[in-house]
Formats: structure tokens, sequence, C-alpha cells
């Protein structure tokens, strides 16, 4: 006597269906979403240390300036412009401007006019010493100090400031320096007005007297 064998066959629903995929996706939406954010953090990471890097450099230098020029002058100032500071040597035999310069191609740069504040680029801190003739044009006419070419040297480039603020002292120390890094740093924004963009970024505000 033969047996009759039913073969009962079960398959997925549509609204089973519809709620896997529902449930990968929002699983797949997490693990990108961590990435990203790991992969920010990371690349937060390693800029904040390039920062802290170049910071070191900079406070190094001006501690060494300090001690070779014992004379200087704020030649271009205020709020909303990026300042600019000359320090010189009692004879005013030799000198160093400290400004910030937009970092572009080339071994050359010149300080970031007033009037291209506002405009997106990578500008950082950067020095140019001076010889004796130059401490004197810039004397003559402060406007020098933006045709004067800084070199590759002293760059401090991963010092992008959004504002660099210089206020003298009459005693123990020249200057003190009040500036605010930005990072990370975004190669597509340049050249934009800063009041179209909101960039995300970290600002790393300091105050340092030399």
């Amino acid at each position: 006597m033969k047996k009759n064998t039913t073969t009962s066959k079960k398959g997925f629903t549509l609204p089973e269906i519809v709620v896997a995929i529902t449930i990968s996706v929002m699983i797949m939406g997490g693990i990108f979403g961590f990435l990203t954010s790991l992969q920010k953090d990371i690349l937060q990471s390693k800029q904040s240390t390039l920062i802290y890097t170049n910071l070191t450099d900079f406070i190094g230098t001006m501690n060494n300036f300090e001690k070779l020029y014992a004379s200087g002058s704020v030649v271009v100032s205020g709020s909303g412009v990026y300042n600019v500071a000359l320090l010189m040597r009692p004879d005013k035999s030799a000198g160093v401007l400290i400004g910030v310069v937009e970092q572009k191609t080339g071994n050359t740069f010149r300080l970031d006019p007033v009037a291209n504040k506002n405009t997106y680029g990578k500008k950082v801190i950067a020095y140019q010493k001076l010889t004796a003739s130059q401490v004197s044009s810039v004397f003559a006419s402060t406007g020098s100090v933006y045709v004067t070419d800084f070199s590759d040297e002293g760059l401090f480039r991963n010092l992008p400031v959004t504002d660099f603020l210089i206020t003298p002292y009459n005693v123990w120390k020249l200057f003190e320096y009040r500036f605010n890094v930005e990072t990370p740093f975004y190669e597509n924004l340049i050249g934009r007005q800063r009041i179209d963009i909101e960039p995300e970024v970290t600002i790393l505000p300091f105050t340092l007297d030399f």
C-alpha cells in the first residue's frame, strides 16, 4: 500500500519582505553613519595633532624672536582684519614681519589683504625676516607689508586662522597674540565668501604672550 505524502512549501509574504528590507536599510544606514562619524573623528584627531605640533613650533620661534629683537610695533591693527606685527633690533638694522598669508601654490606668499578677510582660504600664520631697507620701507608706508614676499620656510602650514589679533605691551612682553585656529580645512570651499558657507569645523582659541 502506497502512502500519500503532502509537501508543505512555505515562503515569505510581501509584508515580511518589506519589513526585512526596512530593517536591513536601517542597519546599513546606522553602520554608514557610524563609519562616517569615525572617519571624521580620525581626521579631526589627525589634524588636531598637526595643529598642536605646529603651535609648539610657533611658540619656539616667537620665543627666539623675542630674544633677537628688542622692540616691536603693530603696523596693521584693528578688529575684523588680520593684524601684522613688526619686530626690530634697536638700531633697526633687521626685523621680522608676523602676520597671516594665504597659502597657495608656489614658493612665495603675501599677507592676506584686508579686503580678502572674509573669503575662505588656507590662511595661515607666517613670518618673514626683513633687511634694514625693508624695515625703513614699512615705516615709510605700512602698505608695503602687503607686497612683501614671504618665503615657504616662514609658514606655519597647520595653523589656519580665522582671526589674528595683536596687542602691544609696554613692559615685560612685546605682544599678546590672540587667534582662532579652524579645523578641518575644506579645499573645495576655497574662494567662496564665508557668509555663504557653514563648514562643519572645530574652533581652537589661543592666547599667547611673547
